[in-house]
């Protein structure tokens, strides 16, 4: 399964009716986390790439996981994902240094979160240093 379909799934199962009531705010700072640890730019990330999606690739790789009363069509996913994407992705200025800083080698994780534990355990997460590393090599 390709990830954009599998995390474009995850939104929907996010935004079903059926899911459990959420902060959006705690929402939006966990999707900024895992953005910066994605193999994808945040700034790539495009609500339009739900449209690209076909029907056979949704049928082939998403509904073999489900249950048939669970599985949704092409249309159904974009009507319950693109407005809580594009929330997701609409960057405040402190978010958008953020990222910025962050593609340059220079994390700052008090611009997305204001609790300095929270701020140390994603600096020190495994998966940051890698991506941090790989990033300042590829700079030289």
């Amino acid at each position: 399964m390709t990830a954009l379909l599998r995390e474009i799934f995850d939104v929907y199962l996010l935004n079903n009716d059926k899911s459990p009531q959420y902060d959006a705010g705690t929402l939006k700072k966990l999707f900024l986390f895992y953005a910066s640890i994605s193999r994808t730019s945040i700034f790539d990330f495009k609500v339009k790439a739900i449209q690209e999606l076909t029907e056979k690739e949704i049928k082939n790789q998403i509904w073999p996981l489900l249950s048939k009363e669970k599985r949704p069509a092409k249309t159904e996913m974009f009507k319950k994902t693109q407005s809580l994407l594009q929330k997701l992705l609409d960057l405040t200025s402190n978010e958008k240094k953020f990222f910025e800083e962050y593609y340059q080698g220079v994390p700052d994780f008090s611009l997305l979160f204001d609790n300095a534990g929270l701020v140390r355990i994603c600096q020190e997460y495994p998966i940051t240093i890698w991506k941090q590393a790989h990033l300042t090599r590829r700079k030289v």
